[in-house]
C-alpha cells in the first residue's frame, strides 16, 4: 500500500508515518515506479522506549496489540523472532490469543484476543 493509503488506514498523518519508517519500525518495504510501497499490515503497535524490559512487558505489548487489531512483531517489541513466536504460542496454549483464519499478513499470522 502507498503512504496515502496507510493514511487512511490506520488514521495517522503521512508524518508519522515516515517517522515510522525513518526509526525503521515498519519493515518490508519496497519501490515500484519510484512509489514507496508498504507492506499491507494494520497499524503498527509502536512501543514508547523502556516499556519493554520484562518476559511480562513482551506479553503485555503482545496481547494489548492484538486487542487493539495492531500489527505487531519481534522488529518492534525488540526481541528475538524465537522469543517472539514462543511468547505468542504460550499466549495461544493458555487461550489467551487465537489465530484468525484465512489471515496472512506478509510472514505473520494474525492474532486475537479471546
Amino acid at each position: 500500500m502507498t503512504i496515502e493509503q496507510a493514511e487512511k488506514k490506520w488514521n495517522v498523518k503521512s508524518a508519522t508515518i515516515l517517522k515510522y519508517i525513518e526509526k525503521g519500525l515498519i519493515d518490508n518495504l519496497s519501490c515500484k515506479n519510484n512509489i514507496l510501497i508498504l507492506p499491507d499490515i494494520p497499524k503498527p503497535y509502536i512501543i514508547k522506549n523502556g516499556s519493554n524490559k520484562t518476559v511480562e512487558d513482551a506479553y503485555r505489548h503482545i496481547l494489548k496489540a492484538c486487542n487493539k487489531k495492531q500489527y505487531i512483531d519481534c522488529f518492534l517489541l525488540h526481541i528475538s523472532e524465537e522469543e517472539f513466536v514462543t511468547y505468542r504460542d504460550s499466549l495461544v496454549a493458555e487461550k489467551l490469543l487465537e489465530k484468525i483464519k484465512n489471515a496472512n499478513v506478509g510472514t505473520s499470522n494474525m492474532y486475537e484476543t479471546r
